[in-house]
């Protein structure tokens, strides 16, 4: 990637980022703890999330300003990791199943950065596979820069779109887990939870701002109207939603059985493994039959090792992920997908 050497501006950025961000934070504070003392339906939350849309607003203004292209967010967020987090941060979805609410300000201004890396055209389009580059030219296409363009822009949108309805979906289960008389032991934990969900991911906030942070009992498939937008024909979308849905899953799956039954007795970790059972949850929603059964299949086959075996007792992490399988159709009935046809 081409190297860009910081100027004073950008650290005058960063610290306007941050002063920000900081306002921000302490309003999601004040509103998450009205929440949990039963009071949204009072004025002081309404004037909050007022100010909140408001000090919103402010901030979009100062990304827009500065113009940030992914050269100039990747030395922006590289400085920012050297120099201003510790070594071992976790800026990715395992801060939040972990209950690591660190650095949350600086972990809201790296998500936007690491969105403008991930999500460039420009790279992308280097990444796309030369040999059908080649073939494009051979039968005589025209208009090559054009399609690329196209194709890179709909790859790109749609993979922002997995993500929000990842994250969407998500905030849908940890509601469900909210309300549940069952787990109320966590309902605190939880709520603390949903916001700083909703303050780190730009991408979810505005809808959990506009509907009040009350999370209906509904999971929306945002992904297949970007699909209809952007000229994905279903099978292709369908194929890149099961892809994202089996990476995030899987990922999940491994660290959830990792969480021995000794350690439940640690209250953080029985709070993380119900929290992985919610994005779990989640990306399954993503999946179509036939890999569930896969995926359920070699999870089986894997509890039933040698090798597994020989490592101890993980009965209740295991019954934890065979709980999400069983609630798939359950969950399925959630969904409600928006398209255009």
């Amino acid at each position: 990637m081409e190297k860009y050497k910081l100027q004073n501006e950008d650290y005058e950025l960063i610290q306007k980022l941050t002063k920000i961000a900081t306002i921000i934070e302490l309003i999601y504070k004040k509103l998450y703890e009205l929440e949990i003392s039963n009071k949204k339906d009072s004025n002081d939350f309404k004037n909050y999330l007022n100010s909140l849309k408001n000090i919103i607003k402010v901030e979009n203004k100062i990304y827009k300003d500065a113009n940030l292209n992914h050269i100039r967010s990747f030395a922006l967020a590289n400085y920012i990791l050297d120099y201003k987090l510790p070594v071992h941060f976790l800026n990715d979805i395992e801060s939040l199943m972990t209950q690591d609410y660190s650095n949350k300000v600086l972990r809201r201004i790296m998500n936007v950065l690491y969105h403008n890396i991930v999500f460039d055209n420009k790279m992308y389009k280097e990444k796309f596979p030369s040999e059908l580059l080649e073939l494009m030219k051979n039968i005589g296409i025209s208009d090559i820069d054009s399609i690329v363009n196209e194709s890179v822009h709909s790859y790109i949108e749609l993979r922002k779109a997995f993500e929000k309805d990842t994250l969407n979906g998500y905030l849908v289960f940890l509601q469900e887990y909210i309300n549940n008389e069952y787990y109320k032991a966590f309902k605190i934990d939880f709520t603390h939870n949903k916001y700083i969900t909703s303050f780190v991911y730009k991408n979810v906030e505005n809808n959990m701002i506009s509907d009040n942070f009350n999370i209906q009992d509904t999971f929306y498939i945002n992904s297949r109207l970007i699909a209809d937008l952007t000229n994905i024909n279903l099978k292709l979308y369908e194929e890149l939603k099961n892809d994202y849905g089996l990476e995030e899953c899987t990922s999940q799956i491994s660290k959830l059985i990792n969480i021995k039954d000794s350690e439940y007795n640690d209250r953080k970790n029985i709070i993380t493994s119900l929290l992985r059972e919610c994005y779990i949850r989640s990306t399954f929603l993503l999946l179509n039959d036939e890999t569930i059964l896969d995926i359920n299949s070699s999870f089986h086959d894997f509890i039933e090792s040698k090798e597994y075996l020989r490592e101890g007792s993980n009965s209740i992490s295991e019954n934890n992920i065979i709980k999400c399988f069983k609630l798939v159709k359950k969950d399925r009935n959630k969904l409600k997908i928006l398209s255009l046809n």
